[in-house]
């Protein structure tokens, strides 16, 4: 690792609290840029680091075997020396319902830049290298994304911009084309295609898979979420493709989870489910809608809980969301009305990303190839926040935010094409 001069940031600014933090983990990993942070949550109510901040810290600390330095309950300062980030197999335990989202959200950035460990000299034919992600906690908690999140709107728009490897004799296909990938199942053995010189052969250089294994619920947590990532060592010199999401067209179907512990009455979901087909219907009701329910067993979640998602496809595959929490007091039929209302101010909004897109976006057109840009709604303060990092930790990478006419705002910035 050189000896750089640790970056200071300033936790108390913008949000003030876990998105700091877990940004410049994240952009110092990736960069191997030694950070300062100090304020650490100075403006809440209780300041300093919790269980589940220091539970990204540590596994930000596996991940890039860095030297790390504060980390300890109420810990208002930490220091973070990070190393070259390795693949392998990770794991971190919220022992809580602290969610499992936000700890994927600080590690995943980096694990797609992990590297072989020790260097591969295998031939072409196996030369994957493979990474798993192990997580326990809240995976539908409050304040935070649920996982149904991460699996069925972040990973789909993310798995559009890695770049596609093609040989010699197919090589004017172009990079951005979505072509399908040709990794198997996440359970079975993973085999690179065999490379004929002489046929047209293009694949994506990497896949990321989510499975959820246990749902987790608060207040007792429990979940458990496995990542698994496989990247070609071939063609792994190729950073992201700029991340381009301004045109949303018009919305094309809408699909929903209701999601339900054998612990409480499935009449509950039902409830939820119809409420939201209802209202759905009447303001799409030119457009399939399915939204189907899944009653979970003892072994896919631990203690009582329910929730719902909504996800709306456009006509150019852009997706955007709208979901809550069922909570103890809180009839089901306004945990589905939320969902749908949020839903629906998303799509009011005429923007090409939802809320939570918004601010896990801007780390990765950072570090991707060309000029990204992206279509939102109003700016959150968690977007605000990312960029604040990541103009800190490099004064020359510039985020340019301008308005339309419609309301909406398009976010740009020339990233730093950094190679996978």
């Amino acid at each position: 690792m050189k000896d750089f001069k640790p970056c200071v940031i300033d936790g108390s600014m913008k949000e003030g609290g876990g998105q700091i933090l877990r940004t410049a983990l994240s952009f110092s990993a990736i960069l191997k840029l030694p950070i300062l942070v100090n304020n650490i949550r100075a403006g809440r109510s209780s300041p300093g680091l919790k269980s589940q901040h220091l539970n990204g810290l540590w596994l930000m600390k596996d991940i890039c075997k860095a030297k790390l330095e504060g980390d300890f309950d109420g810990s208002t300062q930490i220091s973070f020396s990070p190393n070259e980030i390795g693949n392998g197999d990770y794991y971190a335990d919220a022992k809580t319902a602290g969610s499992v989202s936000l700890l994927l959200q600080v590690s995943l950035p980096c694990l797609i830049f992990a590297k072989p460990n020790p260097p591969s000299n295998h031939s072409f034919n196996n030369n994957i290298n493979h990474t798993t992600l192990t997580l326990k906690g809240g995976t539908n908690a409050d304040m935070a994304p649920p996982i149904d999140f991460t699996s069925h709107i972040l990973l789909p728009i993310l798995k559009n911009f890695i770049p596609v490897f093609c040989n010699k004799i197919n090589d004017k296909v172009a990079e951005s084309d979505n072509i399908q990938s040709t990794f198997q199942d996440v359970r079975t053995p993973i085999q690179a295609p065999e490379m004929d010189q002489t046929s047209n052969h293009s694949f994506k250089i990497m896949d990321i898979k989510l499975e959820l294994i246990k749902r987790g619920f608060f207040p007792k947590g429990g979940g458990e979420v496995r990542i698994y990532i496989d990247k070609m060592e071939i063609g792994s010199d190729k950073p992201l493709n700029p991340i381009i999401l301004i045109n949303r067209g018009s919305i094309h179907s809408i699909d929903g989870i209701v999601y339900l512990s054998e612990q409480l009455p499935i009449d509950m979901a039902k409830e939820m489910q119809s409420v939201a087909q209802t209202f759905m219907i009447k303001h799409f009701s030119h457009i399939p809608i399915n939204i189907k329910i899944i009653h979970e067993t003892p072994t896919t979640a631990y203690g009582p809980g329910s929730g719902i998602i909504l996800i709306a496809r456009s006509e150019y595959d852009c997706l955007i969301s709208g979901s809550a929490l069922g909570k103890r007091g809180v009839k089901a039929r306004d945990v589905a009305m939320s969902a749908c209302e949020k839903l629906l101010e998303n799509l009011n909004h005429n923007g090409c990303v939802d809320e939570y897109t918004q601010d896990q976006l801007i780390l990765f057109m950072a570090v991707a190839k060309g000029k990204s840009s992206i279509k939102t709604g109003p700016i959150t303060l968690h977007t605000e926040s990312v960029i604040y990092v990541i103009e800190k930790m490099l004064p020359d990478l510039k985020f340019d935010i301008s308005s339309c006419e419609d309301g909406c705002n398009i976010i740009s910035c020339e990233g730093l094409g950094i190679p996978l």
